[in-house]
């Protein structure tokens, strides 16, 4: 049993937003920044579907630009008043303005949101010792410092229904096993002067995709991610050479046909097929 996800985003839909968007941002010196913001979000889930065995889950993103421009203000502000000791608590809100305009409904329309209950001063002390420990070891640190923040975001993250909760969030992922992955990556995007930077950026999406568990109604959905390097190097070819052959009119058609390749790849299974599913293993060219 799974549940896929599907997205109809089109770049016809993307360009009047991205293009006014774009010029107000400039025309405004970067104050409409938040409403762009905003209309991506917004265009990004309204366009998201998720097929479940229970009927079609639909997406929006209520979050308004006001309210973000108030919290990049305010945390911009503290972060340089305190010299940086802020940040923990300016993304701890950065979080909460995410989880709290998401939503989803149904096909008995009834709300679905998530949560998050996590503080900046939990996240301190995890924050100062990644950054603490990745300088000590000149970065090797850094995958068990994005696998423990991720972790602690899910575990701080509900599913909730009318109000009530009914489901948690989760995520598994080792920093060793990230590790062996980010090397192996970096070694070859190197070698072939980014060519494997395709295969590179499919194993990231597969190794968090396939790490993280959504707990719903007492069903445990384990996330799976199954687009492929190849496919991945193709829609970047196209897309890059489009744009510049078109002076950049084509890029809502890139970030589109992006978008439908990384969240239309994606699914959700349950444990008897995750129990079926092959071992993850990294992106290598031919996969």
């Amino acid at each position: 049993m799974e549940a896929r996800v599907s997205f109809e985003g089109k770049g016809g839909s993307l360009f009047g937003r991205f293009i006014g968007g774009g010029l107000l941002v400039m025309i405004t010196f970067g104050l409409f920044l938040p409403w762009f913001i905003v209309w991506m979000a917004r265009w990004t889930l309204e366009n998201t579907r998720l097929s479940t065995p229970s009927g079609e889950v639909r997406f929006a993103f209520t979050g308004s630009g006001a309210r973000l421009l108030g919290l990049m203000l305010v945390n911009a502000l503290l972060t340089v008043l305190t010299l940086g000791i802020y940040t923990p608590w300016a993304i701890v809100e950065a979080i909460r303005y995410a989880t709290d305009g998401a939503e989803a409904r149904g096909a008995d329309t009834r709300p679905i949101r998530l949560r998050f209950d996590g503080t900046g001063g939990e996240a301190f002390p995890i924050l100062l010792k990644g950054f603490l420990l990745s300088i000590v070891t000149l970065g090797i640190y850094l995958p068990w410092f994005a696998c423990e923040m991720v972790r602690w975001t899910g575990a701080h993250t509900r599913v909730e229904r009318d109000g009530a909760p009914t489901g948690t969030v989760a995520f598994d992922g080792a920093g060793g096993e990230l590790l062996v992955m980010v090397v192996i990556g970096y070694l070859l995007s190197a070698v072939t002067f980014g060519i494997y930077a395709p295969w590179f950026q499919v194993s990231e999406w597969r190794y968090f995709t396939g790490h993280s568990k959504a707990t719903v109604n007492g069903i445990t959905w384990t996330g799976d991610f199954q687009g492929t390097g190849w496919d991945l190097a193709v829609h970047l070819l196209v897309g890059i050479i489009l744009s510049v052959l078109t002076l950049g009119i084509y890029v809502p058609w890139f970030i589109a046909r992006v978008a439908r390749f990384r969240i239309g790849n994606t699914r959700f299974l349950s444990p008897e097929a995750v129990a079926a599913r092959p071992a993850f293993t990294p992106a290598f060219p031919g996969a």
